[in-house]
Order: structure tokens, then C-alpha cells, then sequence
């Protein structure tokens, strides 16, 4: 059970009793610009990153649990903006998209260093770490 207080199951089960009225909440929210607040809200959960925990700072990681009907009306939004701007997106743009993975970024940049040894360029690489970087976010803040 989730911030709205539905669980899944109901939203399957009496799929075709809430199908109508769901879309009108997702109409009105689309045409004022504005997100019920309920769906705002998350249970969050700490999942640890080792087993058992030593720190909480450190060991656990916070995820955040939506409400589904939320998602829902993200995906359909997302698939709107998607179809209105994708071909405008840069062919080299690999995350957030549907078929695109790090694989995908991976394969290309090498392929792109190997273009550029074989014509006698040089090639330069700075690599980043930013595995910890989401634990450095201020999750009470954004909550």
C-alpha cells in the first residue's frame, strides 16, 4: 500500500470501473498543470547496501515508493514529451530512452575512439566516478 492508500491489486482488479474516472483526474491534472498532492508523497524505504548494515549514514540507501496511479500519468506524459522532442534529441543520447543503455553509450564511444586512431588522431578520456554521489543528496530537503 502506497502513499494513496491503493493498493495494485484494486487498480487491476476494477480496472474497467476505474479506467473513466482516472482519466479524468489525468485530464484535469494535464490541463491545470497540476499534480494531486497525494501523489507526491512516497513511503521511503532504507535498503541496505551491505548485509547487515553497519552505519546508518552510510549502509543504507533511501528508495522512494510512489503511488502507481502517479506513475502512470508520468509515463504517459514522458511518451507525450518524447514523441513532441525525440527528434530533436542527439543521436548519441543513450539514457532515459527506450532501446538505450550504457551498453549502447559504450559501444559507441569506443567505436568512436577506434575511428579516431585509425585516422591518426589522438584520444583523451576523463572518467568520473559518481557511484556515491547520490548518497550525498539531502533526501529531507527534497522530500
Amino acid at each position: 500500500m502506497l502513499a494513496d492508500n491503493m493498493p495494485n491489486w484494486m487498480l487491476r482488479d476494477f480496472a474497467p470501473v476505474l479506467c473513466e474516472p482516472l482519466c479524468a483526474v489525468f485530464n484535469a491534472s494535464i490541463r491545470e498543470a497540476k499534480v494531486p498532492s497525494v501523489w507526491k508523497h512516497a513511503n521511503v524505504l532504507p535498503i541496505p547496501k551491505v548485509n547487515p548494515p553497519k552505519s546508518i549514514e552510510s549502509d543504507l540507501r533511501p528508495i522512494s515508493l510512489t503511488p502507481s496511479v502517479s506513475k502512470v500519468l508520468e509515463a504517459i506524459v514522458g511518451s507525450w514529451i518524447l514523441d513532441n522532442v525525440g527528434s530533436q534529441l542527439d543521436d548519441h543520447q543513450f539514457g532515459a530512452l527506450k532501446r538505450g543503455s550504457t551498453t549502447h553509450a559504450l559501444v559507441d564511444m569506443i567505436n568512436h575512439w577506434y575511428i579516431s586512431l585509425d585516422e591518426g588522431q589522438s584520444v583523451r578520456v576523463l572518467f568520473v566516478d559518481y557511484a556515491k554521489a547520490f548518497d550525498h543528496v539531502d533526501h529531507i530537503r527534497y522530500c
